[in-house]
């Protein structure tokens, strides 16, 4: 097992560089009207079996992005579960998992703030122990807002480290990714207290 010693300035700045570094043919699926992906994952375990990695409603994780420590998010319908959009917005998500050590405390926005341009901060919360930063840059993907979301929580001495992406007229890129992190990290604290999986959870694409 690789168990980091907790510093957050190490630990986010790697998480954001991993998000950063997705390649551009992996995000494809975004604007593709043909699915690219016939398997879609509500949840996967990860963190050498620590979590229950658990994606918002109406969003899947992709199985074909999937790394040791890493998965891509996205809204269903992109990933060929029809009918599971759940009229939530276009978006596209990263996940990087890093295990940390016993006791490790929970990260908070100024943790965040503290490894992005404070220039670029648009806004800082925390809300039940789930780090959040609204923050306005270069994201080097076409046709997406330049104002995006970061975030971490922690759970079972894991970290989750997380950003939202989302297309210019998506309402992600506002108020609502926020709720869209939040969601993630609320479905996978309560699927890994509740012990609830075992392996990958697919969902079929034709489920309505």
């Amino acid at each position: 097992m690789s168990i980091w010693i907790f510093d957050r300035g190490m630990v986010l700045a790697a998480g954001l560089a991993l998000a950063a570094c997705v390649p551009a043919s992996e995000m494809g699926f975004l604007t593709s009207t043909t699915p690219q992906s016939d398997t879609a994952l509500r949840a996967v375990v990860m963190g050498d079996g620590a979590i229950a990695l658990t994606a918002p409603p109406g969003y899947c994780i992709d199985a074909g992005s999937l790394k040791p420590g890493f998965a891509l998010i996205s809204r269903c319908d992109t990933l060929g579960a029809a009918g599971r959009n759940a009229n939530v917005p276009l978006a596209l998500i990263t996940a990087t998992v890093v295990t940390q050590q016993a006791g490790t405390p929970a990260p908070r926005a100024a943790d965040l703030v503290s490894v992005l341009d404070s220039a670029q901060v648009i806004q800082a919360k925390d809300q039940k122990g789930v780090a959040l930063v609204q923050s306005r840059g270069e994201t080097g993907l076409q046709g997406f807002s330049d104002t995006h979301w970061r975030g971490a929580f922690l759970v079972n001495d894991v970290m989750v480290g997380m950003a939202l992406y989302a297309p210019a007229d998506s309402s992600a890129s506002g108020p609502r990714g926020a709720s869209i992190l939040n969601a993630l990290a609320t479905q996978t604290k309560s699927n890994t207290a509740n012990r609830r999986l075992s392996e990958p959870t697919p969902v079929s694409s034709n489920t309505n």
